[in-house]
């Protein structure tokens, strides 16, 4: 297992959604909470896109995962969601070209608990 770098004040971090999209309201909760921790937040361009075709939603969403993991000023990863719609897009990644950026991956839900 390889560890990242941890986060700090200032840092970079990159918001996907490879489940599906959320609720924008709550999603945008958990951003205000991440900025309340000092962290510059970037939405992915596809995080409240709607399943059109499940196949090309998919590609969106792998690339907004592929995005973040290679754009080196991103220091970590939050999933805004969990579902199945991770296991869907799992066998595209580029496995390999991820384990040469690590970053911190965050694979639960942001969003607030009600």
């Amino acid at each position: 297992m390889m560890k990242p770098v941890a986060l700090h004040k200032g840092d970079r971090v990159a918001v996907v959604a490879p489940a599906g999209a959320p609720v924008k309201e709550h999603l945008l909760e958990g951003v205000r909470v991440l900025e309340e921790m000092g962290l510059e937040v970037m939405i992915g361009r596809h995080v409240f896109d709607v399943e059109e075709d499940g196949a090309e939603m998919d590609r969106k969403r792998v690339t907004d995962l592929h995005d973040a993991f290679f754009d080196p000023s991103i220091s970590g990863i939050f999933c805004a969601n969990g579902g199945f719609g991770s296991a869907r897009v799992a066998p595209m990644l580029d496995y390999e070209r991820i384990a040469k950026n690590p970053k911190v991956f965050w694979g639960t839900a942001i969003l607030p608990i009600s």
